[in-house]
């Protein structure tokens, strides 16, 4: 997860653990440099109608919001179908479909919206305290 959006998620009240990393690189696909991630933190994620706990990798290097790592793919048995731009994933023996549009968009939209929108448009769920009220990706 790009630290930037970390520290405005963090500055809007999102609550979550965070953890120190060791060894842990960040390996660029265009220039071959490598950057250290120091940082971690434990969410709880809303995907569809649930909650699952996720540890995200905290990069101020990352140019994208976050990127879904290979692991969390697996373990939710995603299915990517970029013809109807969405991925489904099977989260306690259920099925949820997302639908994602592409950089470009995400931009355009990203530049519209406040914090507290983009805060409700990723699907975080605040970890600490759990009293908190759930939040959706779902406008309505």
């Amino acid at each position: 997860m790009n630290e930037h959006l970390y520290n405005r998620l963090l500055h809007e009240g999102l609550k979550c653990f965070e953890l120190p990393t060791q060894h842990v690189n960040l390996l660029s696909a265009f220039n071959k440099k490598s950057n250290r991630v120091k940082e971690q933190a434990m969410l709880d994620v809303k995907i569809g109608g649930f909650k699952v706990n996720q540890i995200v990798l905290l990069s101020p290097q990352l140019v994208t919001d976050a990127i879904l790592e290979l692991d969390f793919l697996v373990d939710y048995k995603a299915v990517i179908n970029f013809a109807e731009r969405s991925i489904t994933l099977k989260i306690n023996g259920e099925y949820t479909k997302i639908e994602f549009i592409g950089i470009k968009e995400t931009t355009n939209a990203l530049e519209e919206s406040s914090s507290e929108n983009q805060f409700h448009s990723f699907g975080l769920v605040p970890n600490f305290p759990r009293k908190l009220p759930s939040l959706t990706a779902d406008s309505g």
